[in-house]
């Protein structure tokens, strides 16, 4: 072995942290969560495919399969850092819809908790813009400019309507 080549640190402040984008060790939440994946032809409805962990400033959604029943969702793993979030809610159901950036095409997460996923959002440090009341079933909507104003730049993409 090469004498000038040493890995330990003889002096300074102790290290926290060996990657700066390491997650914390606890979540602020960790949400049971449905995903609408816009690459699949008949979205499966069902209580829910995957786990959003709740982190200072960013989402991690990981598939996970209800019970092992129903179909494999069609990711591994989504991350949303963006600042600011968008949440959509329908007339027929409540439930409100995160949307999210799935490959470039807009998706959305469902959760079944409105009050506990405001609160999970807002300790996370997101800017949340809830939208009105709108028609339609799971299937998430783009949003025009003119609604999301200054904002259009702190957010995905596919989220805003062309």
């Amino acid at each position: 072995m090469d004498e000038g080549l040493s890995f330990r640190r003889e002096k300074g402040p102790p290290i926290v942290g060996s990657v700066p984008n390491d997650p914390p060790a606890e979540p602020i939440d960790l949400l049971l969560v449905w995903v609408y994946e816009p690459s699949r032809r008949l979205p499966v409805y069902a209580n829910w495919n995957a786990e959003m962990r709740v982190d200072p400033h960013a989402l991690v959604i990981r598939a996970k399969p209800m019970w092992g029943f129903g179909p494999r969702p069609m990711f591994d793993e989504i991350r949303y850092e963006w600042p600011t979030i968008v949440v959509e809610r329908f007339r027929l159901h409540t439930k409100p819809l995160l949307l999210i950036d799935i490959e470039g095409r807009l998706g959305a997460a469902h959760f079944f908790g409105r009050d506990r996923l405001r609160r999970g959002l807002e300790r996370a440090g997101f800017k949340i813009l809830e939208m009105p009341l709108s028609w339609g079933w799971i299937a998430p909507h783009p949003v025009p400019r003119e609604v999301l104003g200054e904002e259009v730049e702190r957010l995905p993409g596919c989220v805003v309507a062309r």
